[in-house]
Parts: C-alpha cells; structure tokens; sequence
C-alpha cells in the first residue's frame, strides 16, 4: 500500500500522470477494501487495516484522478 502511495506522491512532485492501469488498480483495490469491510469489521486489527487501506487507496485514487 505503502509502495503505491509514495509513488502516487512522487507522481505528484513530478507532475507526470498515471497510466490508465494504475488508476484501475487503485480503484479497484480501494472498492474491493470497501465492499469486504462489513465482513471484516468484527476484529480490532482488521478495522485497523481497512481503515488505513481506505485512507491509503482513497488517497492514491484522488492522486491519480484529478492531480
């Protein structure tokens, strides 16, 4: 997740925009977190990583979308 972040990031610094599969992948990836939440919300380490997963790829997905 990380790994995909900074280079959303260093994306940014560099003006380049992304490849369309990038933006797939991360849309993705960030519904998939979202519709798999409600069957993993019952553990605390499981809230803890979706949470961070939803903030990671939301993030990356603005990044690739409108910057």
């Amino acid at each position: 997740m990380l790994t995909f972040f900074w280079h959303g990031i260093s994306m940014l610094v560099a003006k380049e925009h992304p490849k369309h599969t990038l933006v797939v992948y991360a849309s993705l990836t960030f519904f998939t977190i979202i519709l798999m939440a409600p069957y993993k919300w019952d553990k605390k380490w499981m809230r803890i990583k979706l949470s961070v997963g939803m903030l990671v790829f939301g993030l990356l997905l603005v990044i690739y979308l409108f910057y």
